[in-house]
């Protein structure tokens, strides 16, 4: 994946610039959440957004399965998901 994405990390190149990864989200622990989780935590120069938060869309009554909780806002939807994205921040770069 770095030859195709993150290639633009690698220091010292005229092509050098930082990159960013912006709203993904998913409903379901499957390959492309496993090996995304895993491409995050192993690349602390990747940085990223995870959508969504909230726990409805435009109302109450309209779940949103990618939200990180549920519709009080408070109760974590998915335990899977917030551990694995915890993972990947505990590896972020920040200069």
């Amino acid at each position: 994946m770095n030859e195709y994405l993150t290639f633009m990390l690698e220091e010292g190149h005229d092509y050098t610039a930082p990159v960013w990864l912006g709203e993904f989200g998913e409903n379901t622990q499957d390959y492309y959440w496993n090996n995304l989780a895993r491409y995050l935590q192993e690349t602390p120069d990747l940085h990223w957004a995870y959508w969504a938060y909230n726990g409805y869309q435009e109302n109450v009554d309209e779940d949103e399965s990618y939200g990180l909780v549920q519709s009080d806002f408070v109760t974590v939807r998915d335990t899977w998901k917030l551990s694995d994205l915890q993972k990947a921040q505990e590896h972020v770069s920040i200069v």
